[in-house]
């Protein structure tokens, strides 16, 4: 075992990493051999120093090391070629339901995302947006997985829960109001943890979109250039100077939520202009995420059961539905 375990040392980033384990730092396995992505990626989670990075080379790898000790998110990094197995999705989703799993995804290739979104993992990040994206994606996953363990006993008594939220244009306010939604789908039961997570994912996504392009009306172009800065201090900026004006500041994002014990339905409605939804059909959106845009909308279709617009595409209905 002594070869085993010396596989699964932390992955060394410029010694910003301690080999002496902490049992409180959430744990990322690095898991494929898409190296010069698998490289980068673990350099960016090590300058965390609230992470502990592992690395291991194949599916095998990685799930000896699951059977070892806690892991919280696996970072899926496999080669373009063989991508990521549906054996050992299945296999993490079925034996280890509280491990999450990102999927790297190789520069321009929208396939590959499409792929393993399909195979349930909880996100993606593109090699070309790893600096801006990847923390924040890995750090969102390890909160999605402790509030879904923090399930409320009570809650499993309960038949149907139905409740209103309204949001000004604060980005801050996202994260409180789905980790509530997502305690209530937990203690109810609603679907696996890997639903769950998914659900909560795409939700976030559909509020970020009703604020950022709905309420406050910024376009995916100047988006998409406001992201590129890694220390979001350009979008701070434009957000805080819309808000400035009556117009958009007076408006708010409603969610309303209904959450049933085989079903988790959530609508999110903003007071924009909304947009043509014909324009954005399935190879739409594929083209768009291949030059990084409305990766939103592309995660909203991918991780919900239903998802469904009003005429004016200022409101839309996201469901999750347990399987049966």
């Amino acid at each position: 075992m002594a070869s085993v375990t010396n596989r699964f040392r932390p992955l060394q980033t410029s010694g910003l990493l301690s080999e002496t384990r902490n049992p409180m730092k959430p744990v990322v396995l690095v898991a494929g051999r898409a190296s010069n992505i698998q490289q980068q990626a673990g350099l960016l989670l090590g300058d965390c120093s609230k992470l502990r990075v592992e690395h291991v080379w194949d599916a095998d790898q990685a799930i000896e090391r699951l059977a070892q000790s806690r892991v919280d998110v696996i970072v899926a990094a496999f080669d373009s070629a063989s991508g990521i197995p549906t054996e050992f999705v299945d296999h993490v989703r079925r034996t280890h339901p509280q491990v999450t799993m990102l999927a790297l995804t190789a520069q321009g290739s929208e396939s590959e995302a499409e792929e393993a979104l399909s195979l349930g993992v909880a996100t993606y990040v593109p090699a070309a947006h790893l600096t801006q994206r990847l923390q924040l994606a890995v750090s969102r996953l390890i909160t999605r997985g402790m509030v879904d363990r923090c399930r409320n006993f009570a809650g499993r008594r309960l038949a149907e829960e139905r409740c209103r939220y309204e949001l000004d244009n604060d980005l801050f306010m996202i994260e409180p109001v789905v980790s509530s939604l997502h305690r209530t789908m937990a203690s109810m039961e609603v679907g696996d943890p890997w639903d769950r997570i998914r659900a909560c994912t795409a939700l976030e996504e559909a509020i970020t979109n009703a604020i950022l392009h709905g309420n406050l009306e910024i376009r995916r172009e100047l988006l998409a250039r406001l992201r590129s800065d890694t220390s979001g201090r350009e979008l701070k900026h434009v957000i805080h100077g819309r808000n400035s004006h009556p117009e958009y500041r007076q408006r708010k994002v409603i969610i309303d939520s209904e959450i049933t014990r085989d079903r988790a339905k959530f609508v999110i409605r903003d007071a924009g202009n909304g947009f043509d939804v014909r324009e954005y059909s399935r190879n739409d959106l594929r083209d768009l995420f291949a030059i990084g845009h409305d990766r939103g909308l592309n995660l909203m279709h991918r991780l919900s059961s239903e998802i469904r617009f009003n005429d004016a595409a200022n409101e839309v209905m996201l469901a999750t539905v347990r399987p049966l």
